[in-house]
Order: structure tokens, then sequence, then C-alpha cells
């Protein structure tokens, strides 16, 4: 298994455990492979310290050092282990004595690097961050030293105030980690955490491990990878009809968007950057606010992919079918009675199959049409398949959960 096979194996490895958390694995292997950092936003509890704990198992000879950090927590904290006191001989009789900074274990060696709760430091220690991040450096008596450091993940459970902008730019991949929604994928998540109690191996991850020689080797790779000028025109129309939203993508982030699209397009088995690794990657590098997901998702399709927009309607769609045909109340709060719900799940049954295989007497189209369209058209396909799949899993959950039976 070569270098490149190890990074597949190992996403497919987390995707099989981590139910739900898919474009989260894959921005930790973007992080990585383009020396990019990475954050995570959610509350406690939903799976992030597991996500980045199992992604660097499958890293072999990294250091890794983990940080829960406060208000209170200083540089040292994070940079310097102990102290070593040496005595020096000026000569003449002479001494002084020096402190030298043990940093084993610590940030200065690290290759990855696992802050939780990261925006919540003091200025002092945010600084110290922000040049170990950006440049890599770290300093110690006024001489600064490098640093191995690859990639930063961050997670937190708040957003950053207007005094953080600087330090909250360098993170250039952005998710909201979130309560997996579909019970089905939940049922799973539950009957794998017990399987791991039970001691069963198939229940872990088991990954192939990589090399820092071979993730070396493989972040050469990713800079081989060509961006033809469409693409960077692409992304610049992208950037223009954000800038029209409201959402300002300032040119320090523009300029390292390329290497993540370098990266996805390896994994993906490419030499050049399609739209697909537009549809694949923007998405989760060009909001700010949490609130600025659904525009830039929206945007980022308009222009790359306008099927795929389309396909995200319906997609958007089938889930606002799945969520009423499952609940027992109605949109003015009143109880369904028994014949209603039975018959609400009857007509969500229906629709999902609109939605899959078109209305031929509206002749408006549905998910396999307009499959068969971005493929004629040479646009990406990935995502339209992932939601045909996404509608008839809602469409599995109404007719096992609302009408008693396995579709």
């Amino acid at each position: 298994m070569n270098s490149i096979e190890k990074i597949r194996h190992n996403e497919a490895e987390m995707n099989r455990i981590l139910i739900g958390r898919r474009d989260e694995v894959r921005g930790c292997f973007l992080a990585m492979l383009a020396q990019q950092h990475c954050i995570l936003f959610g509350p406690w509890g939903e799976a992030k310290s597991m996500l980045l704990d199992q992604f660097v198992q499958g890293i072999s000879g990294a250091v890794v050092f983990n940080k829960t950090v406060a208000q209170d927590t200083l540089p040292d904290d994070l940079f310097v282990a102990a102290y070593d006191f040496i005595v020096e001989d000026l000569g003449g009789g002479k001494q002084r004595n020096i402190t030298e900074p043990i940093t084993t274990g610590m940030l200065p060696v690290a290759h990855f690097a696992m802050l939780r709760e990261l925006f919540r430091c003091s200025g002092p220690t945010l600084n110290a961050l922000l040049t170990a991040i950006n440049e890599r450096k770290w300093e110690s008596r006024g001489v600064r030293y490098s640093m191995p450091l690859i990639s930063v993940f961050g997670d937190t459970n708040n957003l950053p105030g207007e005094d953080l902008e600087a330090f909250y730019d360098r993170f250039m991949l952005r998710y909201v980690v979130g309560r997996t929604m579909e019970k089905s994928e939940r049922i799973k998540i539950r009957q794998f955490s017990h399987r791991r109690r039970q001691g069963d191996s198939q229940a872990k991850i088991n990954p192939e491990p990589i090399t820092l020689d071979e993730l070396a080797g493989l972040q050469e790779e990713v800079l081989l990878v060509n961006v033809n000028e469409r693409i960077d025109d692409l992304i610049e129309t992208i950037i223009e009809r954000l800038y029209e939203e409201g959402v300002i993508i300032y040119g320090r982030r523009d300029a390292r968007l390329n290497p993540l699209l370098q990266a996805n397009a390896l994994i993906e088995g490419r030499d050049e950057v399609t739209e697909a690794d537009l549809v694949d990657v923007l998405p989760h590098c060009l909001w700010d606010n949490p609130d600025q997901r659904i525009v830039v998702k929206k945007t980022v399709l308009a222009v790359a992919n306008p099927i795929g927009l389309l396909v995200q309607e319906l997609l958007d769609e089938a889930l606002e079918i799945r969520n009423e045909a499952c609940s027992k109340k109605k949109q003015d709060g009143s109880s369904k009675s028994d014949q209603e719900f039975a018959r609400g799940g009857s007509e969500a049954i229906a629709k999902f199959k609109k939605l899959i295989s078109g209305d031929a007497a509206t002749g408006v189209k549905g998910i396999l049409q307009l499959l068969e369209d971005a493929k004629k058209g040479g646009y990406p396909s990935k995502s339209i398949e992932d939601a045909r799949e996404s509608v008839q899993r809602y469409q599995k959950d109404v007719a096992k959960e609302v009408m008693g039976m396995d579709f």
C-alpha cells in the first residue's frame, strides 16, 4: 500500500466508525496534506476530541501536543515543560545563572497540536500561538527557533471576539459539529460504542500508519497538482458574489485556498483541480460566522456546479418532508391523530419518490435526471449521488418510524 492509498484507507476507516462526520474527517486530512489549520465548533459530547484523537493514530512517529486552554493559560504552559538551571563560568571568578527551557512533549517539538477551547487564551498566550501557527517559530530569551509543526486542530464552543480575528483567520478549515440528526445513524453510533466496550476490534479504527517521511513526500505531491486559470477564475467569481452577500474573504485566506484544493484533488486521484474540489472544499473555508454557511454553500454550488444547487434544494425539501412526517405534532403545535400520522407517512413516501425519480406529469426533474445531466455536462456528480442516498435514508426512516415497515 503506497502513501496515498494509506491516506484513503485511513479516511475510509474513520468514516466507517465516526458516523455522520465525513466532511470533518476529510478536513483533517486536507489540513495535514496542505499544512494548514482546522477548527471544529460545537457543544461538548459530539465526538470532536475522538475525531482528532483517532486521526493522529494513523501517523507514525508524530509528536502530538494536547492541551485544554483557559484564560489563565500562560505561554510556558504550552511551550515549556520545565527549566534547566545552568551555571555559566564567565572567567575571573565570575559566574551567572542561566535558565534553559526544556520542551520535551510540548508545542515546540510537536508535529500536531490539539488545542481545546483555544479562544479562551489570554493576549500574551495568543500572540505566542499566532507566531507558532503562522511562522512555525517560537521564541526563548530573544532567540527564535523553528518548529516541526504541521497542523493545529482546535475545538471550541464559542466564536472568537473581534480582538481574535487575526488569530481565527489562520484556521482555514472550519466545521460545525452538531448532533447527528438521522435516527438510523445515531443507532449505528450506539451499536459501535457497545461493541467497543465488548472489545470488538472491528468496532475500532484500524489505520495503516503513514510515516512522517511519507507524509512529507505527499505534501510535495500536493504542490504538483495543477490549478488552471479557469479554476482560479471560478474562485474569483465565488469570492465576488460572496462579497455582494456581505461575506468578505480577505487576501490572506484567499492566497491559502489552492493548496487545500490541490490536496483534495490528490486524495480523489486527480492530477488537476476541478469544480468537484471547489464544491468539496470551499464551503468549509469561506465563512466566518456559522450563520453564513448556507449562503456560502449555495454560492459555491451556483458557480461551480449549478446542477448541484438544484439537487441541494431537493435535499433540503426532503429533510423537511422527513421531519414533518416523523413528528407527531402539527405545525400549529397540536397532536396528530393516528390516522393523520399514518397518512402523513404515506404522503411523504410518495413525495420522496418524486424527488428521486422526478414528476413526469409536471416535467420536474428528480435527482436521478439531474445526476444524468451532471454527468453529460461534465459537472461533479459525487455530491448528487450522496444526496440520492440521503433521500433514500429519509424514505426508510419514514417507512420504519411512521408506518412500521422495512422499506
